[in-house]
């Protein structure tokens, strides 16, 4: 009787999770290529404070006024889905083109470096956030890719899976952090007002 109520409630569970998983499915048909995070776009930053191994700050890198957009590349190791796109990410990271190209994640660099190295990838040297700063930008969800353009504004922010993406997609992307993008008004900021601050 026992073993026929947990395999009751282990069939139940099962169901509940596949429906969930189904749900959101339907709520995002297009996940392969992520979905869009509105509530980012808008916000603008200055600058982000890397942690050293210590755990204390020990530099801070600008986001703004160097001449050029910045991708930020928010993940974790322990991620399924940043693990399943890694190779995917890490290739089109690697061909990004008059971008700064950040990744981060409150993981201890040494371990989010082997990351990156075990899969082949030279990319710029992942930064260890707090993690209580990437969840005021917005980035405590993993994946995330924010474009900002050259004032600090994001343009772009996508969540989620990105296996669907070629080249063209990704180029197409790195195109809202254009200065030709910042004056089009087909792309506005989004509803939430633009305020500027610093990650810090």
């Amino acid at each position: 009787m026992r073993s026929d109520r947990a395999l009751h409630t282990l069939l139940l569970m099962v169901g509940v999770v596949g429906f969930s998983v189904a749900g959101w499915q339907r709520l995002h048909p297009t996940a392969p290529t992520g979905f869009d995070l509105p509530t980012l776009v808008g916000r603008k930053y200055q600058s982000i404070p890397i942690l050293g191994d210590s755990g204390s700050t020990v530099d801070t890198l600008p986001l703004a006024g160097r001449g050029i957009p910045t991708l930020i590349y928010a993940f974790s190791t322990e991620c399924g889905f940043c693990s399943r796109q890694k190779a995917r990410i890490g290739a089109l990271l690697a061909s990004a083109r008059q971008v700064q190209v950040v990744s981060v994640s409150s993981e201890p660099k040494a371990k989010t470096r082997s990351y990156w190295i075990s899969s082949g990838f030279t990319l710029p040297e992942p930064i260890t956030v707090d993690g209580r700063v990437l969840t005021r930008m917005g980035l405590d969800l993993v994946p995330t890719l924010l474009l900002l353009d050259t004032s600090g504004t994001v343009r772009r922010a996508v969540g989620g899976m990105i296996l669907g993406w070629d080249s063209m997609a990704f180029q197409q992307f790195l195109e809202f952090g254009s200065p030709r993008s910042e004056a089009d008004d087909r792309h506005p900021p989004g509803r939430q007002e633009a305020a500027s601050k610093d990650a810090r």
